[in-house]
């Protein structure tokens, strides 16, 4: 543990002092700026000569740990799920840390051994929700999630289609991942109040 948070910190440091790799001659066209960066292979090329006051280049030196490379800046590695399945078939380790940290927030201030409370406990992985997944399947990926007490490093959904009272009751633990509400054109005209008035009882904004 101890090693795993030095090489988050150096990771860290390391970002910070990285420079922006350009691509060569940026400055002269518009498709440049957007473009990513491509080694300069150009025979008279003062960029891969490496003179002053140009672009840096590239090189091994600039990369992050090898131990922690690709983790997510919780200090975790990033698991991709598409389905339920996916989910229900990760280890249970993740649960018990997370389990772990909240029975240690409750405490406040210092213990009797004069140490604070409440330590940050890391997680042993993180969610990441694929982006082919739609946003009716992704809700259902988020209730899992937080079942479960899971980390989901993208969980906002655009839109939720609201087609029954039951709907709206069961999307409303992951409601603030929800950025705008709609109903269903479905729904009978009693149907729609009721969940209208539902809504606006639990401080949802439905647009019509």
């Amino acid at each position: 543990m101890k090693d795993k948070n030095r090489l988050l910190r150096l990771r860290r440091n390391m970002k910070r002092k990285r420079p922006a790799f350009l691509h060569q001659e940026h400055w002269k066209l518009n498709r440049f700026k957007k473009a990513s960066w491509r080694k300069p292979r150009g025979k008279r090329s003062k960029m891969r000569a490496k003179e002053r006051a140009k672009p840096f280049l590239v090189t091994v030196g600039y990369r992050s740990p090898k131990a922690i490379r690709g983790w997510h800046p919780r200090g975790a590695p990033e698991i991709t799920v598409h389905s339920l399945q996916d989910i229900e078939r990760l280890p249970e380790e993740n649960q018990a840390a997370e389990a772990a940290q909240r029975s240690k927030r409750k405490p406040k201030g210092k213990s009797q051994s004069g140490q604070k409370s409440g330590r940050k406990v890391q997680p042993s992985y993180v969610l990441r929700i694929g982006s082919g997944v739609g946003s009716r399947k992704k809700l259902d990926l988020l209730r899992a999630a937080q079942e479960k007490n899971l980390y989901v490093v993208n969980p906002r959904v655009k839109a939720a289609k609201i087609s029954s009272l039951e709907e709206l009751e069961s999307l409303l633990p992951v409601r603030d991942f929800i950025e705008s509400w709609y109903i269903s054109d479905k729904l009978t005209e009693d149907e729609r109040d009721e969940v209208l008035e539902r809504a606006e009882e639990v401080g949802v904004e439905v647009v019509e």
